[in-house]
């Protein structure tokens, strides 16, 4: 994430894309990503569930200014997926 003059990385926990299996589709697992589609327009912030689960955010929105720290304990769980690997 870029914001003003601070850039930042953030870390989500694989378990934050994982969806759990698709109805009738035992052992197949359903994850979350979406293609950002023309950058040319710039940087993008896509600031979702997985995200503020995973940080403390404090907005500020006088001042325009969004603050990030890391939670003691992260309530996204422990980035494992629970599906088993489907077999042929």
């Amino acid at each position: 994430m870029r914001s003003g003059h601070v850039s930042m990385n953030v870390t989500l926990p694989a378990g934050s894309f994982n969806l759990g299996e698709y109805p009738g589709q035992l052992g197949i697992c359903q994850a979350v990503f979406n293609s950002p589609g023309n950058m040319d327009a710039g940087s993008l912030w896509i600031i979702g569930s997985p995200l503020l689960k995973a940080y403390y955010t404090v907005w500020d929105g006088l001042n325009h200014k969004i603050g990030w720290a890391t939670l003691k304990s992260p309530s996204g769980g422990d980035g494992q997926c629970t599906c088993k690997p489907a077999t042929a």
